[in-house]
This record gives C-alpha cells, sequence and structure tokens, in this order.
C-alpha cells in the first residue's frame, strides 16, 4: 500500500511539474530516461532499471505523466488538435493497433504485456510533449536543451568512468552505451545546423563537440552508430549543409588518432580494434558479436512465422526465443524491425511504417520547398529527419531510441506557425554571408 501510495503522490507532483513547467520537465525526461545510460557499460544498470512496484520503473512514472498532460491538453485545446492533423490518422491507427497488442495478451502474462511495450515503444508518444508545450519562441532555449545541455552530461559522464573504472579502451571497456553515443552524435548535427544560421555561435563548444564526440564514437565502436553518422553526413551533401574538404579531414582524423592513442594503454592497439569493428560489415561471420546477431535474427524469424499477420503480441518477452545452437535468449533480439513483426505482426509493421513515414514525408516536403519556407521551419525539419534516419538506420541493430524521437518530435514544431513576423529563408541568410 505504501508503494501504491508513493506512486499516486508522486504522478500528482510530476503531473503538475509536467503541465506548468515544460522546460524543467523536458530536461529531467532527457536526464531520466537515458542519461543513467552513460554509465551501463562500466557499472551497474540497478538506477535505470529502478523498480517502483510490481515491475513498474521509476522513469515510467515520468513518461506516462508526460503522455496525461498530452492528453488533457489536447482534449482542451481545439487549435492543437488542429494542428496535428496532418498526422493525426497514423497516429491513431498505430495507438489502436499497439492497445490492441497489449490487451489480447493481458489473460496470459498480466501486467508484463503494458511492461514490454513501455520498454520499447511507448516513449514514442513523448515526442507531442514538444509541439503541445512548446512554440517557435522557445526554440532558443529548446537547442540549448538539445545540444550543450546532453554533450556536457555526457562529457562528465565519460569523466567519471575514465576516473572510476580506469581509461583502458578496446572491445571490453567501452565508455558509452551505443544509445549514449547516439545521442551525442545527434546532438552534435543540431549544434552544427544551428550554429550555421545564426542562433547561436560559440566556435570553441563547437569545436570542443566534435572532437569529443569523434573520440568517443571512435574508441567505443558501436557500428550501429557509425552507421548512423554516415547516413546523417549524406543527408547533409545531399541538402549542401556542409563541403568537406579533403585535407581538413585528414588534419582531424589524424588529431583525433593521436588523442585517441594516447590515453589508448599499450595493451591494444586502436588501429588493429578500428579494422577489426569495421570488417564485420562484410563478413559478419568473423566477428563473434555480429554472428551472435545474425542467429538471433533467424530465431525472431522462426517465432514471427507462428503469427505473421497480427504478431504475438507483448508481454512474454523473449524467452521463446533460441538460437540455433539452442541456446535461450531472454531479450530482444536486437532489431527494430524482428522485433516489430515478431510482436505486433505484419499489420502492426505496416502500421508503423505507415505513421513514420507520414511524419517524414512531411519533413522532406518541406525542406525540399527551399524558397517557400523559412529558415526556423527549414532547420526544424532537418532535425526532425535526422530522427527519422536513425530510427531506421540504428534500428538494423537495436530497437527503438527515445531521443530520436525528441528530435522527431522538435521537428514536428515547424508544425506551429512562427511568432516573430517574416522570416529570412535558408537561400536569404546564405547570401548575406
Amino acid at each position: 500500500m505504501n508503494a501504491i501510495l508513493l506512486i499516486i503522490i508522486s504522478s500528482t507532483i510530476l503531473f503538475f511539474v509536467a503541465y506548468k513547467y515544460k522546460f524543467i520537465t523536458l530536461s529531467i525526461y532527457i536526464i531520466i530516461s537515458g542519461f543513467q545510460l552513460t554509465f551501463i557499460e562500466r557499472s551497474s544498470d540497478e538506477f535505470y532499471n529502478l523498480t517502483i512496484y510490481k515491475g513498474f520503473k521509476a522513469r515510467d512514472l515520468l513518461l506516462f505523466t508526460i503522455i496525461i498532460a498530452i492528453l488533457i491538453r489536447l482534449i482542451f485545446n481545439k487549435d492543437l488538435r488542429t494542428t496535428l492533423k496532418p498526422i493525426l490518422f497514423p497516429t491513431i491507427l498505430f495507438t489502436l493497433w499497439s492497445l490492441f497488442s497489449i490487451i489480447k495478451n493481458i489473460p496470459a502474462y498480466q501486467q508484463s504485456t503494458v511492461h514490454e511495450f513501455s520498454e520499447k515503444y511507448l516513449f514514442i508518444f513523448a515526442m507531442f510533449y514538444i509541439i503541445v508545450f512548446f512554440d517557435r519562441s522557445d526554440l532558443k532555449k529548446l537547442f540549448k536543451i538539445f545540444t550543450v545541455f546532453p554533450i556536457f552530461l555526457v562529457f562528465i559522464g565519460a569523466i567519471f568512468n575514465g576516473v572510476t573504472t580506469g581509461w583502458d579502451i578496446g572491445p571490453a571497456h567501452r565508455y558509452l552505451h551505443s544509445s549514449i553515443n547516439l545521442l551525442l552524435i545527434e546532438s552534435l548535427s543540431i549544434l552544427l545546423i544551428v550554429n550555421k544560421y545564426f542562433f547561436f555561435k560559440s566556435k570553441i563548444i563547437s569545436n570542443f563537440s566534435i572532437i569529443f564526440i569523434v573520440i568517443m564514437s571512435i574508441i567505443d565502436g558501436h557500428r550501429s552508430v557509425w552507421l548512423c553518422a554516415a547516413s546523417i553526413i549524406f543527408f547533409f551533401l545531399f541538402l549542401g549543409e556542409i563541403k568537406i574538404k579533403f585535407q581538413h579531414a585528414i588534419i582531424f582524423l589524424l588529431i583525433a588518432f593521436s588523442l585517441i592513442n594516447i590515453f589508448a594503454t599499450k595493451k591494444y592497439d586502436i588501429t588493429t580494434y578500428f579494422s577489426e569493428r569495421s570488417t564485420a560489415f562484410i563478413d559478419y561471420k568473423s566477428d563473434e558479436n555480429s554472428n551472435w546477431r545474425m542467429e538471433a535474427w533467424i530465431g525472431a524469424m522462426e517465432l514471427f512465422n507462428t503469427n505473421p499477420i497480427t504478431g504475438q503480441g507483448f508481454g512474454g518477452y523473449w524467452y521463446d526465443l533460441y538460437f540455433s545452437s539452442g541456446k535461450k535468449v531472454g531479450y530482444f533480439p536486437h532489431s527494430l524491425y524482428f522485433m516489430t513483426l515478431v510482436k505486433m505482426g505484419i499489420v502492426g509493421m505496416l502500421a508503423f511504417l505507415f505513421f513514420s513515414f507520414r511524419i517524414g514525408k512531411y519533413f522532406m516536403h518541406g525542406i525540399k520547398n527551399l524558397k517557400n519556407i523559412d529558415i526556423q521551419t527549414y532547420i526544424l525539419r532537418i532535425i526532425g529527419s535526422i530522427g527519422i534516419i536513425n530510427v531506421f538506420v540504428y534500428g538494423l541493430a537495436y530497437g527503438l531510441e527515445y531521443y530520436s524521437w525528441l528530435l522527431i518530435g522538435l521537428g514536428l514544431l515547424s508544425l506551429k506557425k512562427t511568432n516573430n513576423g517574416e522570416l529570412l529563408s535558408r537561400d536569404q541568410i546564405l547570401l548575406l554571408k
């Protein structure tokens, strides 16, 4: 009873904060939902998985109160419902199928149906907090929350990891979880694009962020994050936002590798490490981790074939998933696509793709019409597009990631009209430079 009372009191307080103090809520959500993963590679994840009552985790409490605040604001604000009209139908469709995939398994798995959905999908809906509670006038503060704030937090966390556990690098000595490395790449992308168009400029912060994030991305060796970074670079090249000079790239990489080798131990050669991590892209059998994933995907497909149309539904987690070796697996098979197909079936996958592609189409439509949109809208849709790209690229080897969906939410803020009068377009700003 004490635990239930604590949940009720905490939920009431968090709901009041979520409804009245949007910047505090967003900052807390970034910390609670992901920052703890900064330490998970080198220490216990007990705090991240802190259970309050019967599997109900601490981070779930904030997420549920945020979603309730979103729903209440939408119910009493017709203008907001009108603003969200372009993505309303796919959102409702995906939501209804998610509810079906939860409810159908309640008799068999009870609360674990809700737990699993909350763990893997529910945070998608937190993106609506940004468009529901924020306006264009909040952009400067929002850009700082999405750039300087998380980069600084992770930097402190990485230093803490090094001081408390040592400075060794290599496959067994990663500093940061892949989702935190992805967060850094996404934050850096936003920082570079907003700096380019005068929202706030700081060469010191930008240069420090680039060096720090490149170093962490290389030494941690998360190949899914490398793919996301490459995708973002190609996206920026496609838009004409960056022009890479070969000599500058060589100098920068030499500096990065030199700094890495200063901190690397003599027990591990960084060049060998980088080469070994890259080889798996063309020969998965040469890498133990990649081979493990392939076996997990084969096992997931066997589960998918048992109920391909509607899926198995949520609950039960993955304790029925076996490798070809007969080893039982107790977690999802490291893939958004296999996870969704197994749990929600072909119908659920199509609903998710329709929901995501509808949002992505909105972003790209605005980006292609450069002369007809203002610079704020242009930047917001770029940020949203980065989120969408990372959902599908990162999803090749992992599930969904909460921070990418916050980027999508920031991109959706472009649905709201600007309150700053007439703004220049991208091309007009570039002509002034």
